[in-house]
Order: structure tokens, then sequence, then C-alpha cells
């Protein structure tokens, strides 16, 4: 087989820490940072991109590893993986830059990139040298996603110490395997500093319900000969706890959003493990904590779960009374997990928690696959107007901030926001000094970028080199746009500076209908089913809106229903926590209603409860198509 080489030639930067590959088919790029990676599409939006888990403080050697539909890159001492919808369109781009190495590689592929002060790296005919150092790391991406990741063993025990002694290598655990440590306490006071200062990562800290505290820790890989690995507190706890050793995980996971056994829908003997959505191929993880002194036994814990997922082990009241309780299962496809529900045999109404973990990593043989959204744009018309409290649409709020280290109105969030599944977004604009609509919430960036700009007084040149706190640059409409529609997704359209004032100024007044005209002349006679208006209680220009064509939608404050103009909107929406009888005003009309801002699976669970039937969301993590509320 050909190999589809990706880099035609680089150049390291090491005083700014970047590396930086360009194509030879035109537009293609990899940017290698001191913070993270990102790989741009000819359009300049991401197909993939992710971030170190610290800073590399020097420049290193840059491996980079592809295979259509997934990539991973190496950088010093990290390794990463994604995998994206977009990466599968590699073996039809990526034919001529092979023809620059001159040679026929098998698949997978790979190239480094040294990493000498000022130095230009330029592939050419001929073989293509790699450095000893390069070829180690090489090695070593491969070894590690040859395989399936997979558990490769699961084991707990009870503990009443300063420290968690796991012995990793006496229950099957291999050098390069990460572990997983699930830990339920009492209610003692304690941290878990001694093990981040030991390379341990903490997904879950002290989660507290009831009188149980709960912690997920992920270890650092295990070296070569390592047999005894511990996690540490800063003082004697009372604990049980898990631990799962994984195998072929590429990259550090990504922790769902708790449920506490008292959160709306309260339970009492049973732990739900809410429905995540995994951004990439890999393991799906699912941990219940309980105490109680209740007598229990590990067969009386049981498992219900969709198909596919693994039974894992049990670890059971003994010396102290907290119990955890796992389950897997690999996903080949990104795609949300479905609940995962764990029954005990005593009911009490709190001292529960269920969680569930994303980890990345190479799941192809056997592993269930996601149905991905249906093919061809939504439309206003059979999505948003058509939902329902039992199917409900979704909208990504902030382009799915939530998605993207909580930077805002990005082509990588509305990404992240499709591949979950999401068929609608939310657009917020300013027009800049040079006449740009610009992605923003607010009307400077201070909050966004830490840099004091006011928008409209501002050129889009200055806007364009800033960067969000989370890596991520600043967008035009248009760009926005450009996803979205490449995604077939539909804009909830917000003009910042005229939807929830009545009296806005002349500039904002001549932008509010420029903005209309934008929206008329790039979507043309399908305006109507291609963009909705968004507005507040007391908007300005909302009647301009639906003269154009475009339907519109209020998102009302519990205060504001009495006195709102409930006719006029075709969408109404409400906070997800207003009283039941606003919630019921507004279902009484007949129309959709949209609740926001939804940020775990609960309040969306609460939202669907008040008659809902479009929920906007931030974090598609969190609620998304396919989760079970």
């Amino acid at each position: 087989m050909r190999a589809e080489a990706q880099a035609y030639g680089a150049t390291v930067a090491p005083a700014g820490g970047t590396a930086s590959l360009t194509s030879q088919v035109p537009g293609w790029r990899l940017a290698v940072t001191a913070a993270g990676w990102r790989l741009s599409l000819p359009d300049g939006t991401a197909a993939a991109q992710g971030r170190w888990s610290a800073p590399r403080t020097a420049p290193g050697p840059v491996t980079v590893l592809a295979a259509p539909g997934a990539m991973w890159i190496s950088y010093g001492p990290e390794l990463a993986y994604a995998a994206s919808p977009d990466l599968a369109v590699l073996p039809a781009v990526l034919p001529a830059w092979s023809t620059s190495l001159g040679a026929s590689v098998t698949a997978p592929w790979a190239v480094a990139l040294p990493a000498a002060a000022d130095q230009q790296h330029t592939i050419g005919a001929g073989a293509v040298a790699l450095t000893g150092r390069a070829l180690d790391s090489l090695r070593d991406i491969l070894r590690r996603t040859a395989a399936d990741i997979t558990v490769a063993a699961a084991w707990g025990g009870q503990t009443t110490s300063t420290s968690i002694d796991l012995a990793p290598g006496a229950h099957g655990a291999q050098p390069g395997d990460r572990i997983i440590l699930a830990v339920g306490t009492g209610q003692q006071d304690y941290d878990w500093a001694p093990a981040v200062e030991a390379g341990w990562q903490v997904l879950l800290d002290r989660h507290w319900d009831g009188t149980l505290k709960s912690s997920i820790l992920v270890s650092p890989a295990l070296a070569d000969g390592a047999s005894r690995i511990a996690a540490a507190a800063s003082a004697a706890v009372e604990a049980g706890w898990q631990a799962v050793a994984v195998r072929g995980m590429t990259s550090a996971p990504v922790a769902g959003a708790p449920k506490a056994r008292g959160e709306p829908p309260a339970e009492t003997t049973t732990v739900t493990c809410p429905s995540t959505v995994l951004r990439a191929p890999g393991l799906a993880l699912a941990v219940a904590f309980e105490r109680t002194y209740a007598p229990e036994t590990a067969e009386q814990i049981t498992l219900s779960a969709p198909d596919g997922w693994t039974d894992g082990a049990r670890t059971v009241q003994a010396e102290n009374p907290q119990t955890v309780a796992t389950a897997w299962r690999a996903q080949r496809e990104a795609g949300p997990t479905g609940d995962i529900v764990f029954t005990w045999p005593n009911s009490q109404a709190a001292n529960g928690l269920g969680i569930q973990l994303h980890l990345p990593g190479a799941a192809r043989a056997g592993a269930p696959a996601w149905t991905p959204p249906p093919a061809g744009p939504a439309t206003v018309t059979g999505y948003l107007l058509a939902a329902t409290s039992t199917e409900p649409a979704y909208v990504a709020h902030r382009c799915a901030s939530g998605a993207v280290a909580g930077d805002e109105y990005t082509t990588e969030g509305i990404a992240a926001a499709s591949s979950a599944g999401y068929r609608a977004v939310e657009v917020s604009v300013y027009r800049c000094a040079t006449g740009e609509y610009v992605g923003s919430h607010d009307w400077t960036v201070q909050r966004t970028t830490g840099q004091p700009y006011q928008i409209w007084r501002t050129p889009w040149s200055v806007l364009s080199g800033l960067e969000q706190t989370g890596g991520h640059t600043l967008r035009t409409l248009d760009e926005l746009a450009d996803e979205a529609d490449r995604r077939g997704m539909i804009i909830a359209l917000d003009h910042k500076a005229s939807s929830s004032t009545a009296t806005p100024g002349a500039g904002d007044q001549d932008s509010h209908r420029h903005l209309i005209a934008w929206a008329q002349a790039r979507y043309g006679a399908a305006l109507p089913e291609r963009v909705v208006w968004k507005h507040f209680a007391a908007p300005w220009g909302a009647d301009l809106a639906r003269t154009a064509g475009m339907r519109t939608m209020a998102m009302l404050y519990d205060t504001e229903v009495d006195a709102a103009d409930l006719a006029a909107p075709d969408i109404l929406g409400l906070e997800y926590g207003a009283t039941a009888t606003h919630w019921q005003t507004l279902t009484a009309t007949g129309k959709p209603t949209i609740a926001h801002i939804i940020t775990s699976t609960a309040q969306a669970r609460q939202a669907l409860t008040r008659g809902a039937s479009i929920l906007m969301c931030s974090n598609p993590a969190a609620c998304a198509p396919g989760t079970t509320y």
C-alpha cells in the first residue's frame, strides 16, 4: 500500500516553540506549539486539534503518525491522539505527498521533524532519513497503537491509611499501561497533593454527596520494570478503591458529568452513570460509588447497560463501608455511550455517585458503531419546529464552548457539536471597525482574550491575531457560517447590539439591518429554513427579521414571562430552572420551547420534564442525541 504521507516541508522555530508543516496540496497545515497542536483544512478550519497536558518548555522531536480517519502526534514525552470524520478524506488528498517521498511505505506512515534551531527540513526525492531518537519515538507510538484500547486488569481493596498501594504488576498490568483509580472515602479532611506531585492527574476531586467523597485519578504511564505505584493522600483516609489498568490509551482521559444519587430524578437503590459523548474512538468507563453500613455483597450489586458493555469489578464493604463498581465498553466511532445503572440491595437517599470517562484510543475490531446524524442540511421546520420533549432538538450554545476548553464561537466547537449529533448552533455577533461581524457574546474581547479591545472600534486585522484563553482564535461570522453550512447546521443568529434593548443607537440599528442583508444574500430563498433570529424579551428590530423571512426565537427569564410578548416569536425560550408555572405558560401556547443554558445531564432532564422540546447546551458531553434522560 502506498503511503499517503503528510508533510512536504517543516520549519521549526524554537524561540516561538512552533513547528509548522505545510503540504504540497495547498492549504493543509499542521502547527505544533508549546501549548498544543492543530491540523487545519484548506478552508482554515480545524480537522483535529489538541492541547498538551502541560506546556512544553522547550521544543523537541515531533513525530506524526496517521491512518485514514485518525492521527497521532508525539512531541517530546507526550503522545496525542485524534480522530475526526474530516481525517477520513486523507487518502483522497495526500497521494501527491507520498510522491514527494519517492518511496512506498506501508500504512500507517510517519514523518519525523528535527528540532534544531532555525533548521529547515524539506522532504524531497529519495529516502527519508530519521534520527535514532525519532525512530525510537515512532516505535513507541507503533507499540502503543498496535492494538485496540483495552482494560488489562481491574482490582480493588480497602484501606485506612495515607496511601493506597496498588501493586499493578501483581495484577497483570504492564509497562506503558495507565491506571484509573476510583476512590470512595468518608468525610475526612484530605487532598491529593502528594499524588499530583508524583505525576497523577485528578479527574474527579472529592465530590461530596451525603457522607461520601468520591475521587478519580489517572496515573502516569507505568515505566519499564515498575511493579508498585502508590496514590497518596495528605492524611489518613477510610477508603474503598478500585484500580483499572488500561492498555492503549493514547491521550488524556475526559470526565463526563457526574450525577449524585440525590440529584433529580432522585434515586434510592440505584446509581446512574450518565451517558457521555465520546469525541473520538476509545473506551467508555463507568464508575459508581456508594457508602453504606448495611450489609452488601458483590453479587448483590447488579448492572443495567446497553449492548456491548462489560461488567467490571466490585469493591465491597469490609473494614470500611465504601463500595465501588465499574463497567466499560469500546467504541470505534464518536457518539453517545448511553446511561449505565448500578443497583444496590439497600435503599438510601444519598451517598451515591455515578460518572463516565472517555479514554481515547483505537477501538476497531468488534466495537459498536454509532450512527451519525442524517445526511443533508437540517431545516428549521424539520428540526427545531418538529422537536418534542421525547425527541428534542439540540442547539450548541456559543458554538459549544464547553467542548473546546471554554473558548467561544470557534469552528472547532461547531465541529465537536456536529460530531455529537447537534443540528443547530448559536452564533452571537458584533460588527467590528472594518465591517466584519465577529463571533462574540460581549462587546469587548477582554473576558475571552484578556485584551481590552472594543469590537466596534477595532479592525479585524487586530482582532484576528488574538487568541482566547483556551488557545483558539476569534472567528468572523463568515468563517463560522462556512463551518456550520459545511456540516448542514441551522444557525441561531443573535445580533447582540440590538437583541436585548429596545433603543439601540443609530450605528447598532445600521449594523442590525446589514446583518439581515448578509443573511438574505448568503442563503437567498433558503433563508427561512437555514437561520432563526434569536433575541430576548425587549429587542429592537425582530419584526425586520420576520419580514425578511426568518423565524424568531425569544429567550426569556423567569421574571420576564408575565409581561412578555408570546404571540410574535415562533420559538419561546426559558431558563431550565424557571418555575413550573411559567414553563406551563410557554407550553400552553403550543409553540416549540427551548431551555437555556444547559451544562449538565441533570439540567437537561429537568428542562425536558418541564416541557422543553429544544435544549441549548454549551457542552455536548453533558447532553446530546442518544443520551437517556
